[in-house]
């Protein structure tokens, strides 16, 4: 069975929530697992933004940045979980990462417009739905209003 797996969960699985890890292992042992690029992106900066507030205090975007490129050091838990997990889960194709096409932008545009859903969850949900992947791991609250789409949270 496919799943796609939303920011949500890896953010969830970095910080050690129970749910999340739990979730994670299942589905890397039993289902044909995928992401996006976005997704990838989206996991390393809201780490990096969420680690900047947790070093540094309240923090904004442009802090982040100053703050990251002052002190790259004090991020190593950030690189070390990109590269020795979730890189390892997609060099090891236990992860897919699929390409976007100009199809799925289009169906993405429509699907956040009908759906309400923030442009990165609407591409998400398009990539599913190009793909034929029914079910999403995400503990996003927004995807179940996407009628195609089954939301895995266990």
């Amino acid at each position: 069975m496919k799943t796609f797996i939303d920011t949500s969960v890896f953010i969830r699985h970095y910080y050690g929530v129970e749910k999340a890890v739990t979730l994670l292992d299942r589905l890397i042992g039993t289902q044909n697992c995928f992401i996006i690029p976005s997704v990838y992106e989206e996991t390393f900066y809201k780490l990096l933004f969420m680690e900047t507030r947790e070093i540094f205090g309240k923090t904004g975007k442009h802090q982040m940045k100053r703050k990251f490129l002052k002190h790259p050091e004090k991020f190593g838990n950030v690189k070390t979980y990109l590269a020795d997990f979730l890189e390892v889960l997609l060099i090891s194709r236990m992860v897919i990462c699929l390409g976007v096409n100009e199809k799925i932008l289009s169906t993405a545009r429509e699907i956040s417009f009908e759906k309400g859903l923030l442009p990165n969850d609407a591409l998400m949900a398009a990539t599913c739905k190009y793909y034929g992947i029914k079910r999403i791991a995400t503990f996003d609250d927004d995807f179940k209003g996407v009628g195609f789409l089954k939301v895995v949270r266990e």
